[in-house]
């Protein structure tokens, strides 16, 4: 399947997965008839094909095969509702993401986020103090605060993202696991899977009309009344609630139930650019993900613990499907 993804691009490198193909057909020879071994790779060859027909009809592509734009989205009005956010004040994106097809069917309506904080401008109120939260945190960030932030921006031309970061992890693990391929297969597509419809149940979330709700960066400057203030990057160009972390939730949340609450790891994807990070349990990474969102200033800390909250009922729900025969 990644070669049919790949074979797409511009100037696709598709030697290392022939070579990684052409290996491991070398090393079932001794273990397997021949026959078996074609067997084996035409089966694996016609689940990936039907994979790869499925993702072209979740609403990712047009018909014609190109990238699909989401149509403009107007901001609701109102106070507390989304509405663009400096320095360039672009519209928002990803509204129709919501409504990607999902493996799980109805899954962006069964895991809605839980209303978030009424909106107030008064300093008493549970929304204001979440902000003069965001306020100050993004005021005292430390150096290694801001390498963390950095570490989950996954950018400077690393080609990652949030759950590709996430998958990253989980590959270091399999190798100091040494998994099979059969449990390491099961596990990566359980992460993949949960992912993807996280992703479309977040922003389904974000572009509801009773969820939709403004960037810290608008109310701090606006309300609050620190006009020139700024998060430590540009705010993403999407409604703040909940926060966009649910994809790391929900893969977390698989690897907990093969793993334990327990476990110990380092993630050192980005370790020549921001260092390593030792974690004692995978949810020590989560809370790490909704501080450095706060710290940033680009989110809520109740945004980002729906993020989490989110998330995990979405890695639950997969955890629930039937992925080995009896």
């Amino acid at each position: 399947i990644a070669s049919k993804i790949m074979q797409d691009y511009p100037t696709p490198n598709l030697a290392p997965l022939q070579a990684l193909e052409s290996s491991l057909d070398v090393s079932f020879q001794s273990t397997v008839t021949p026959e078996q071994l074609q067997f084996s790779s035409e089966f694996g060859r016609y689940v990936a094909d039907v994979i790869y027909n499925w993702s072209k009809t979740d609403g990712t592509l047009k018909p014609d095969g190109t990238l699909a734009v989401c149509a403009p989205y107007v901001p609701l009005g109102g106070p507390g509702n989304w509405v663009p956010t400096p320095p360039g004040l672009f519209p928002a994106v990803g509204q129709c993401t919501g409504s990607l097809k999902t493996f799980i069917p109805n899954i962006a309506n069964t895991v809605l986020a839980a209303p978030h904080p009424a909106y107030s401008t008064d300093p008493s109120s549970a929304f204001y103090q979440a902000t003069l939260d965001v306020y100050q945190s993004r005021n005292n960030i430390t150096a290694d605060g801001l390498k963390l932030v950095n570490n989950w921006r996954d950018i400077n031309g690393t080609n990652y993202n949030p759950p590709a970061h996430a998958l990253r992890i989980t590959t270091k693990i399999i190798s100091k696991e040494k998994l099979n391929l059969e449990d390491a297969s099961v596990l990566f597509a359980k992460q993949s899977i949960a992912a993807s419809d996280a992703i479309a149940a977040v922003f389904h979330s974000k572009f509801h009309p009773a969820l939709v709700l403004i960037r810290p960066v608008t109310f701090i400057r606006n309300v609050m009344g620190f006009d020139t203030w700024n998060s430590t990057f540009n705010t993403p160009q999407h409604p703040s609630y909940p926060d966009e972390m649910s994809s790391t939730a929900s893969t977390v949340e698989i690897l907990e139930k093969y793993f334990g609450h327990n476990y110990s790891f380092i993630d050192s994807t980005h370790a020549t650019l921001y260092g390593e990070w030792t974690y004692p349990s995978l949810n020590a990474m989560l809370e790490d993900i909704v501080q450095l969102r706060v710290n940033s200033g680009t989110s809520f800390r109740f945004g980002g613990e729906a993020g989490v909250t989110q998330g995990r009922a979405v890695g639950q729900m997969v955890n629930q499907l039937p992925f080995k025969k009896p």
